[in-house]
């Protein structure tokens, strides 16, 4: 498939002897009497698809009509997947002041499809279709300057008031019907259950296929429909974005912030009853650097040039500091988001307990109103976090001059969408129904706050110092609060037919808990901290070449001849501390009546040492 190229003016484009777009956009920028317009350009890529078995080109047989193919080419019970789909060349770049800059270099892809069918027991009807899909993707680069925002920025406000003219947001609230709404999904948890307790897993991971029970009870709709699974998987070697801005203090310096990521893996897994896509970062850097005038090279910006980094050296913890493998199979950064039909996850906690569960929200819709058959409209959602030791480093000058490249887009008027008579509060909005299941699991996390003029006294503290040793977030509370009703009627009945702690009901008191552990506050020297840093970069980098004796190493360490961590004076502001915070959000049924409001309470589980000097 030829290119498709988009061009996105800021004016009409003068098409007056011009043979092509490239001819006028030339005669523009060559005419003296105005100024040459800006120009967004997106080029999409080349397109090449071929199936596994056809090796020749199909373009001696396309020539005429009808188009008739050989049986060496095409067989109508011969399989020809997988088939190879290959992208080539997407980009997309800017044309300001005759200049072009990029925004997204040229990038390509390959993708393998594959595709499995299976038929029903009349072997003439399909039962199930599935697909498999695997993508390639080369390097990826994103460059955004100040001046590319802008222009965006404006092209996408014109988009925007193109699309409002024409209606397209409006609709009308008499023409709605009710039916089973995916967004907001309802969160639950199973591992409120004492046979899943403590686990720190994914708890709807075993919720991949519809078992034999869920149908023979009804739970599975449209069993004659043909079930489509899809699983995807893609690869990213490296993802770079990097942002330019102009030094404020001296304009004539340029800023780069660039982020940094590698190995991103992405993997979605579609099956009719639950969806999940899990996302790995091998490694994630953040650096910002600076270009003097009259020089081509970057180099590291102040306080070495460091915003984000992950720690590669453990021994730099402090001794109470939380250990973990690094290599435990879960990268730099995890995240996995799995949602789940509610039916099928009470499904597979047991044909007992389902019953029981069916059976209390039946009662409970004969006695109260609380509706038990939408639960196979409502779905489970959860969000597992997992994220290895990090170093930040905040310095408000420094950031500040970045802010300033994002600062267009905050320029664009908010579209709001209100039906007459809706005032609904928008704390109403957070509530169980619409949070989902969060797991949050990272330890050891230190942010470096430097002062904003550094001194040069070395026993003259500049530097603060936040750490904490382990974070950790749940569903459940270990004790869970007591809740301030509004209706009581509505609670009580949940409460009364056991369904106020069943995961996806209507009715759930859900409440989430929130470990901090190892917190502290210490200020420090700029100089000290400069010499750790880099220092234990450098050791962290030499460890890791084949010269080194690997057993060697371990037996200086452990016999303390060579340390990694230098030594840091560092007087504590507030000692190592454990906090507790559990958070109740409101229980709201049926999307606007309120059963129990937000509740919150933080707990120092030590004591809170304070130190000012």
């Amino acid at each position: 498939m030829a290119q498709l190229v988009i061009y996105l003016p800021t004016t009409s484009l003068s098409a007056i002897g011009a043979q092509s777009i490239e001819d006028a956009l030339a005669q523009c920028h060559h005419s003296k009497t105005s100024p040459p317009p800006e120009v967004l350009v997106m080029t999409f890529p080349f397109l090449t698809l071929r199936s596994a078995a056809q090796k020749q080109g199909l373009y001696h047989y396309t020539s005429g009509l009808p188009v008739k193919l050989p049986e060496s080419i095409w067989t109508r019970d011969k399989v020809s997947f997988p088939w190879s789909l290959s992208l080539a060349d997407l980009s997309c770049y800017t044309l300001q002041n005759g200049t072009k800059l990029h925004f997204v270099k040229p990038v390509s892809a390959n993708a393998t499809v594959g595709v499995s069918a299976k038929y029903q027991n009349d072997k003439v009807a399909l039962g199930s279709l599935g697909f498999c899909v695997h993508v390639d993707i080369t390097p990826v680069s994103i460059s955004v300057s100040q001046e590319q925002m802008k222009l965006m920025a404006g092209l996408l406000f014109g988009l925007l008031e193109f699309f409002s003219s024409l209606h397209l947001f409006s609709f009308s609230s008499s023409n709605t019907v009710a039916a089973p709404v995916l967004d907001p999904p309802t969160a639950a948890s199973p591992t409120v259950f004492p046979e899943s307790s403590g686990s720190r897993e994914s708890p709807i991971t075993p919720l991949v296929t519809e078992d034999s029970n869920e149908q023979q009870s009804g739970l599975s709709e449209h069993s004659d429909a043909v079930k489509i699974t899809v699983w995807m998987q893609s690869t990213l070697a490296r993802l770079t974005i990097s942002l330019y801005a102009v030094n404020s203090s001296v304009p004539r310096d340029d800023l780069k912030l660039t982020i940094d990521m590698e190995d991103i893996m992405t993997s979605l897994d579609l099956q009719p009853v639950y969806l999940k896509v899990k996302c790995k970062v091998a490694y994630v850097r953040i650096l910002h650097y600076i270009r003097k005038l009259k020089s081509t090279s970057w180099v590291l910006g102040p306080y070495v040039g460091l915003v984000m980094r992950r720690q590669e050296d453990l021994a730099s913890s402090p001794p109470h500091a939380v250990h973990r493998d690094v290599d435990d199979g879960s990268g730099f950064l995890s995240v996995t988001f799995t949602c789940a039909k509610c039916r099928s996850v009470h499904s597979r906690w047991g044909t007992r307990r389902q019953t029981a569960l069916l059976a209390n929200a039946r009662s409970s819709e004969s006695n109260a109103g609380l509706q038990g058959d939408t639960a196979a409209a409502r779905y489970i959602s959860e969000i597992v976090v997992k994220l290895q030791p990090v170093d930040f480093v905040f310095s408000a000058v420094t950031l500040s001059n970045f802010l300033t490249v994002l600062y267009p887009i905050l320029l664009l008027p908010e579209h709001k969408q209100r039906t007459p008579g809706a005032t609904m509060n928008w704390a109403m909005h957070i509530n169980s129904s619409t949070l989902p299941l969060l797991y949050l699991d990272t330890c050891n996390i230190r942010i470096i706050l430097p002062a904003s003029e550094l001194t040069a006294v070395g026993d003259l503290h500049d530097v603060c110092l936040l750490q904490v040793e382990a974070i950790s977030l749940t569903p459940q509370a270990d004790n869970p609060l007591g809740r301030t009703v509004v209706r009581s009627d509505i609670y009580h009945m949940a409460e009364q037919t056991r369904i106020l702690y069943v995961p996806g009901s209507e009715v759930e008191d859900r409440q989430y808990q929130l470990d901090i552990r190892g917190f502290s506050v210490n200020t420090g020297t700029w100089l000290e901290l400069n010499h750790c840093l880099r220092l234990t970069s450098s050791q962290s980098r030499s460890l890791r070449t084949m010269s080194e004796n690997p057993a060697l190493e371990w037996n200086n360490l452990v016999s303390g001849k060579e340390g990694f961590t230098p030594h840091m004076s560092l007087i504590p502001v507030i000692a190592r501390l454990n906090l507790c915070i559990v958070a109740a959000p409101a229980i709201v049924y049926r999307g606007d009546i309120l059963v129990c409001g937000h509740s919150l309470e933080v707990n120092a589980v030590t004591n809170i040492e304070v130190l000012i000097s």
